[in-house]
């Protein structure tokens, strides 16, 4: 009866006046329906009934409002009448997030295709710039701002093109149309291929989504290190006392290593933006120290890896300590895997 409902049909609801336009397809038993009121709700595939059918031409995406999309527990409260209020939100929180969505159940390599979206469950506007990163040049994927309890849709891509990025870069400056607190920009840069998004155990069950979805919390990023601390007294000590394990043999160089081993000493529940948070501490303590000790030169040694590392302690030096000229290390001791800080001559 059904006649084969596709994303993109427009369709009645068999047993209650209404309908809409099938924004999604969760499985062979439920549909998404983006109804008048902007809200997707789950329906039963059996009780849809194709409005329009089309029999030899396929259906066309759905064109949909980005500031329409509700999280699901908005969408879900309107989908059964409950009365929706601002009592739970708190105003002054600050939660982006971002959100990974496979759209195809069988995932491979060929095959794979994934929806990415950017979510706002606090209290605060974004104004959003979302750029891909590739050879240290910035294209513009997406800008515009994001009202509190709401997520867009950033786009739809295969794993081609995910992996041909080396980077996601999310930059929001927050806001209110009243009266707010001052909130720092946030900038948060996603290493893609870092997240190994064809293991089906990194997608799960989420409040914002009746699909499965692997949900990054961008606003712990600055509270991580923090958190870190207080919870592992000996990362404390390690990060806030200078590395001097493998001193130089001229006298007025230091050398530092942020490889997290040097650093941690157990690193399996760390993530990745984790780790980085406690390898660029590292590195601003050890410069800050160094500064004040009077030191002439300190290398740092991050290693080659995926240049993650070495971007982010040179994009340290260029904001934080412009006044200060570093280039490659020698690469006659250390290859390709150090930078060299030239504090005084």
């Amino acid at each position: 009866m059904n006649m084969e409902i596709r994303k993109g049909d427009k369709v009645k609801f068999l047993n209650e006046a209404g309908g809409g336009i099938v924004s999604r397809i969760i499985n062979e038993k439920q549909a998404l329906v983006l109804i008048e009121e902007g809200f997707e709700i789950p329906v039963s595939i059996t009780e849809l009934l194709k409005s329009e059918p089309q029999a030899d031409k396929k259906s066309e995406p759905v064109k949909q409002n980005p500031k329409i999309l509700q999280t699901k527990k908005t969408e879900k409260a309107k989908s059964e009448k409950a009365l929706i209020t601002t009592t739970g939100i708190e105003n002054n929180v600050v939660k982006p997030l971002f959100a990974i969505v496979p759209t195809i159940e069988n995932m491979d390599n060929e095959n794979a295709k994934f929806d990415l979206f950017l979510l706002n469950d606090g209290g605060y506007y974004f104004h959003y710039l979302i750029a891909v990163e590739k050879n240290n040049k910035f294209s513009l994927l997406e800008k515009g701002d994001l009202e509190p309890e709401l997520k867009i849709t950033i786009g739809s891509f295969d794993i081609d093109k995910l992996l041909a990025m080396d980077a996601l870069v999310i930059n929001l400056l927050l806001y209110k149309e009243e009266e707010y607190n001052l909130q720092l920009p946030v900038h948060y840069r996603i290493n893609l291929k870092s997240l190994n998004l064809l293991n089906k155990s990194n997608y799960t069950d989420n409040d914002y989504f009746y699909e499965l979805a692997h949900i990054i919390d961008i606003s712990k990023v600055k509270e991580i290190l923090q958190k870190d601390l207080i919870k592992n007294p000996e990362l404390k000590k390690k990060i806030e006392v200078p590395y001097q394990k493998n001193v130089h043999k001229e006298k007025d160089t230091e050398e530092i290593d942020l490889h997290i081993e040097e650093i941690a000493d157990d690193v399996s529940n760390l993530s990745n933006s984790e780790i980085i948070n406690i390898q660029i501490s590292r590195l601003t303590v050890s410069l800050n120290t160094a500064i004040n000790n009077k030191t002439r030169k300190i290398v740092f040694i991050h290693g080659q890896g995926n240049g993650k590392l070495r971007y982010e302690l040179r994009k340290v030096l260029d904001t934080k300590y412009p006044y200060l000229q570093y280039q490659d290390a020698s690469y006659a001791e250390y290859g390709y895997g150090a930078t060299l800080v030239i504090i005084r001559k």
